[in-house]
C-alpha cells in the first residue's frame, strides 16, 4: 500500500511527529515542507518551505527535535 494520501490539492508523502511531540512536519507533493507546532491544545502552522530541487518524499526529526532531515526524489 502506498504511503501517499490526498489532503486538499496535493498528495502527502510523509508526516512525522517530533520526539518531544511539540511539532509535526509534513512532506507534500506540492514541493513544500509544512511545519506545525502544538500550542493551546491545537497544532498551528509555523512555516511552509518550498524546495527548489526535487519533491520531498520522506522526512525525520533529529533526537533533540531541533533539525529536520528531508529526503527528495
Amino acid at each position: 500500500m502506498p504511503r501517499d494520501h490526498y489532503c486538499g490539492h496535493a498528495a502527502i508523502h510523509d508526516v512525522k511527529f517530533s520526539n518531544n511531540g511539540h511539532y509535526i512536519a509534513v512532506a507534500s507533493a506540492d514541493k513544500h515542507i509544512y511545519l506545525f507546532e502544538y500550542a493551546e491544545n491545537d497544532y498551528h502552522q509555523l512555516a511552509a518551505s518550498r524546495l527548489e530541487n526535487g519533491v520531498p518524499i520522506a522526512l525525520n526529526f533529529d533526537e533533540k527535535s531541533e533539525k529536520l532531515v528531508i529526503c527528495t526524489n
